[in-house]
């Protein structure tokens, strides 16, 4: 299936690989559940190649979708920074809200959020 072959190509330590990862995420295939396999893909992987792609994915500001489908998939206690960079100049509100979501998730007793609420309420 689609996703073991997007599994098997994040494991594949070469040039071509990553050539190829790069060209489904950044040329097309946004229609494609290629792209999504493949993030998950890379958020399952333990590499710091593919903590990289995925920050990448979540940083660039071109492309919306792809930006949100990286959120979506954001693995539990990583970095942090990409997110941070896509909460403030995120390609959208979608993206800028999801970001959001991802720090309240890794960050929940974080004062920010804490501040924010009690100024809701009030």
């Amino acid at each position: 299936d689609g996703g073991s072959e997007a599994q098997a190509l994040v494991a594949t330590r070469s040039l071509a690989a990553r050539a190829l990862i790069e060209r489904i995420l950044w040329e097309g295939f946004r229609s494609s559940p290629a792209r999504g396999f493949l993030l998950s893909a890379l958020a399952e992987d333990p590499t710091p190649f593919a903590h990289e792609l995925l920050a990448v994915c979540v940083r660039q500001a071109v492309d919306a979708d792809l930006a949100l489908a990286a959120l979506r998939v954001w693995p539990a206690g990583r970095e942090l920074a990409a997110v941070e960079h896509a909460w403030h100049f995120g390609a959208g509100a979608e993206v800028r809200a999801q970001a959001e979501a991802v720090l309240r998730r890794e960050r929940p007793a974080d004062p920010l959020w804490i501040a924010r609420e009690v100024l809701v309420i009030r």
